[in-house]
């Protein structure tokens, strides 16, 4: 069934727009989703090739992996309006 409302999102596909690392990565983070001692839930500690990264940074992550594939990117897509701290206002 599809919803048939003006601004519903599209009806997924089973065919990602994601390719290389970033589907794998999706794909990867997906499988840890249930598994409450997962990366996605407790972070991915640092080692000596990577500085790791928090739980939180792991699940923003997968929603721009995922805003990604909605918008028919290869890539991450980072949220809208997002203030970049670089700049100064």
């Amino acid at each position: 069934m599809t919803d048939d409302t003006p601004g519903a999102p599209a009806a997924s596909s089973s065919a990602s727009t994601l390719a290389g690392a970033p589907f794998q990565a999706k794909q990867t983070m997906e499988g840890w989703m249930g598994d409450r001692g997962s990366p996605y839930h407790q972070g991915i500690p640092p080692s000596e090739t990577s500085r790791g990264m928090t739980a939180e940074a792991v699940q923003g992550y997968y929603r721009d992996l995922v805003r990604g594939e909605q918008a028919g990117a290869a890539d991450a897509v980072p949220p809208p309006n997002v203030v970049d701290i670089d700049l100064p206002i």
